[in-house]
């Protein structure tokens, strides 16, 4: 049987339940109600549940199972149960009460360690890591260490392990290897990262000056688009040179324009069109915001926040779109910079 059902069943010893059919049913009947209307709100399914075992006369008990339920399972519990059949149920349930009824009182403090060594082992590593399941856990582990005659270790053992902080850690103290399942990271999506590097690839202007705030900027908008490895695998083989590094970008259809001198260049039509983007005002505002977080920030060393300005300075003049990033997103990109370019 299923190691949360099985607990469901173990909950419910202490209730006296007169009439485990009744109360299965209504189980299973609440869970095809909710099913039906095609829903999966377990707050829905308590209620219910509460509801018909007021009127069955459980009041106890179901409050007992949903409280159980919710820490294990919620509504695949109930679907479980409707899986596993009225009938078994209710056996199991009048089963285990007659069971518990023969167990003569015994002293439990007394045990063999060398039984509780080997339970531990055999059983510990049935918690599989997930904060959910550990209720179920905890009654399925202290069911067993009963019969084995180990119920005082186990019962200690499982309160510090509760009181610890880091079970999994504690666990492994014992000796025991608890293997957390890991969210798989989600595939960057290629049709993404080329529209990607289209449209922000060309935001770099050629310069080696440019180069090192391109780069934040660059992986902080990839990690919004979630393509940053993509972005990260991108940087770290472009080329040391500045005129490798533009034949580079040319090699993904990326034009880099050739910078125009300085002393070529039309000053007056630069500040026209920033002017045109953002008014001074804005772009004063937009830089005093950015030197207040980069003061406030633990990433940025304290002798390095004039460095931070001045570079923010420069990215919003090549970039006056940078004038118009929150707060939120101006620490964020503080935050993406490298330990060794401070």
């Amino acid at each position: 049987m299923d190691q949360a059902l099985d607990g469901a069943l173990r909950v419910l010893l202490d209730h006296d339940v007169r009439d485990p059919e009744l109360l299965f049913t209504v189980v299973v009947e609440v869970y095809q109600d909710l099913d039906s209307a095609g829903s999966s709100d377990f707050d829905a399914l308590r209620a219910a549940l509460l509801d018909r075992a007021a009127v069955e006369g459980f009041p106890a008990a179901g409050e007992e199972l949903a409280r159980y339920a919710e820490g294990n399972g919620g509504v695949e519990l109930f679907r479980a149960a409707q899986d596993a059949g009225v009938a078994t149920l209710a056996a199991e349930l009048r089963g285990m009460a007659a069971a518990t009824e023969a167990e003569p009182e015994v002293d439990d403090t007394a045990y063999d360690e060398g039984e509780w060594a080997a339970f531990l082992q055999e059983y510990g590593p049935s918690w599989d890591g997930q904060e959910e399941n550990w209720s179920g856990f905890v009654d399925y582990f202290l069911f067993y260490a009963a019969e084995r005659g180990v119920a005082a270790p186990a019962r200690s053992f499982v309160e510090y392990a509760a009181d610890s902080g880091d079970r999994v850690g504690f666990f492994a103290g014992y000796g025991i290897a608890i293997a957390t399942a890991a969210e798989p990271e989600a595939e960057p999506d290629p049709e993404v990262w080329a529209a990607f590097l289209a449209e922000f690839g060309p935001s770099w202007d050629g310069t080696e000056e440019a180069w090192e705030t391109f780069t934040p900027y660059f992986l902080f908008y990839a990690d919004e688009r979630g393509v940053r490895s993509f972005a990260e695998a991108f940087l770290e083989h472009a080329p040391a040179t500045t005129p490798e590094r533009v034949e580079y970008f040319a090699d993904y259809g990326i034009v880099i324009a050739t910078p125009v001198p300085a002393a070529q260049s039309d000053e007056d039509d630069v500040l026209e069109a920033l002017e045109n983007l953002f008014s001074p005002e804005e772009i004063a505002e937009a830089q005093d915001r950015f030197g207040e977080i980069a003061q406030e920030s633990d990433a940025i060393p304290d002798a390095a926040v004039d460095d931070m300005n001045e570079a923010f300075a420069q990215l919003v003049a090549e970039m006056p779109e940078a004038a118009a990033l929150s707060r939120e997103q101006m620490a964020q990109l503080l935050a993406s910079i490298p330990a060794d370019r401070l």
